[in-house]
């Protein structure tokens, strides 16, 4: 599907529910596969980011659980 002009979803938050509901099928189609593809790229950022974060300061964070006397099980995410 090739729609010229096309909104993409970055302008979807500035428009009313009201004017999005006069989009053609195919457009509300488009838009919620590119609302998908972006919500999976940054379920895909955020973890790469968290793993960062662990990498960086998950010792001091450890220690800093540790003095605390706090017992800490971390996730099963898998660091990259």
């Amino acid at each position: 599907m090739n729609i010229p002009n096309r909104i993409s979803i970055y302008q979807l938050k500035d428009l009313p529910p009201g004017k999005i509901s006069t989009f053609t099928v195919e457009e509300l189609s488009l838009l919620a596969s590119d609302l998908a593809e972006a919500k999976t790229y940054l379920a895909s950022v955020e973890a790469k980011f968290r793993n960062a974060l662990d990498l960086k300061y998950g010792s001091q964070a450890q220690a800093a659980r540790q003095a605390a006397g706090i017992r800490y099980r971390p996730s099963s995410t898998t660091r990259h």
